[in-house]
Formats: structure tokens, C-alpha cells, sequence
């Protein structure tokens, strides 16, 4: 753990030192974890740079403009069974070449990938008042709806939106990115032409999975 501070707060940061489960002290600096009990607060801020495990938890984020979760060239999952969920209710979750999944996610603060993939199993993706900021990312919905709503926002591109026995859809939101590919087994309830999606065969849905690859090359 480190911790460093300006005139206004003092910053507690969390970070990964090896690959291994959140909860084995050995996979932290110095041997000390984050809690998961509960939500991560003002000022904390989690560093994953290693694949880091962590099986039937909540991540929930509600702090301030300094509460950070970043996974950086790692990732956080749940040996492919997805993470229970991940809410964002203030905070920033930020993803960079690396592989991130959970069973759900809610967004209303600030969601940021590049280089990334985001796959959810058996729920939903929802932005409800929250900022999606993306560059080549995937996301990959399983059993589950993409929903965009309550003025929430979305730019950047989408290498790849694949969702699988769900809908995807937008309600009263804006929606500026781009989808380089797309699949939905549902309704798609974001008009073409606006929103410059491309319509995928349903075959590419494994392309999806194996396009999500930790680091760059």
C-alpha cells in the first residue's frame, strides 16, 4: 500500500505485485489488500497490473473523483465464470490491455477502456446517467442486455459489441461511438445509420472471445 497526498486529501493506493486471488496478502504491495466488505471510498485508488483472481464478490466504487480501480496490462476475473458485479456509483473503473469479467455491470460515474475487453456472463451492462469513454474496446454480453439510459454517455469506439441472447438498446442517452462490429441475437434498439453500427454474422461471436487478449503485441 502507498500513500501519497496534496493540500486537499491524502491518497491511499493499492497494488498488485504478483499474479494470484484478491484475497492472498502475496499478490499486494507489502502484503496488504483491499477490502471488498465495503464499497471502495474517497481516495482509494487499486492498481492491478497481474492477473489477479477474485470469485463470488461484489466491486462496488463510491467515493469521490479520486477513487480509482484500474487493471493496467493484467486482468480480474473469475476463471471464466465472471466477477457477481461491478458498480460504479462514484468513482473511476479504467481498463488498459487487459481482460476484465463479470457477471454485471452498472455504470454512473465513469467507465473507461482502451485496448481492452470487458465480458459479462448471465447479466447485464447498464449505463444509467454514467460516462463510457472507449478506444478499441470489446464488449461481450452474455445471456444479458446492453443498456444505455437516464442521459447517460458513450464515445469512443467499439472494436467489437457482442451481445448474445439480449438486447441492445438506448433510452434517452447519447450515444457518439462508433462499433466497428456488432452482433445482437435481439432487438437493437440504436438506429444504424445515426450510430454507424455494422451488422455481424452471429459466427463472429467466437471471434469476439478470441480477440480478448491480455497486453499488446
Amino acid at each position: 500500500m502507498l500513500c501519497t497526498s496534496n493540500s486537499k486529501a491524502q491518497i491511499t493506493v493499492y497494488q498488485t505485485v504478483a499474479d494470484g486471488n484478491w484475497q492472498t496478502p502475496g499478490t499486494w504491495l507489502n502484503g496488504i489488500k483491499p477490502k471488498l466488505n465495503n464499497p471502495i471510498g474517497d481516495n482509494i485508488q487499486i492498481i492491478i497490473n497481474h492477473k489477479v483472481s477474485l470469485q463470488g464478490k461484489k466491486v462496488e466504487l463510491d467515493g469521490n473523483a479520486q477513487t480509482l480501480l484500474e487493471i493496467n496490462n493484467g486482468s480480474l476475473g473469475a476463471n471464466g465464470s465472471g466477477i457477481k458485479e461491478l458498480i460504479i456509483s462514484r468513482g473511476v473503473f479504467r481498463a488498459i490491455n487487459s481482460v476484465v469479467e463479470f457477471e454485471s455491470a452498472e455504470v454512473y460515474d465513469k467507465f473507461e477502456m482502451t485496448n481492452s475487453c470487458f465480458d459479462l456472463f448471465n447479466g447485464n451492462f447498464k449505463v444509467d446517467g454514467g460516462k463510457l469513454t472507449l478506444t478499441n474496446a470489446n464488449i461481450d454480453v452474455d445471456n444479458g442486455n446492453f443498456e444505455l439510459q437516464g442521459g447517460g454517455i458513450i464515445n469512443g469506439n467499439f472494436s467489437a459489441l457482442n451481445v448474445t441472447n439480449g438486447n441492445i438498446s438506448n433510452s434517452s442517452s447519447t450515444w457518439n461511438a462508433t462499433v466497428d462490429n456488432y452482433y445482437a441475437s435481439g432487438n437493437v434498439g440504436v438506429p444504424n445509420a445515426q450510430q454507424g453500427l455494422v451488422q455481424t454474422p452471429a459466427w463472429m461471436t467466437t471471434h469476439f472471445s478470441s480477440t480478448c487478449v491480455v497486453g499488446t503485441s
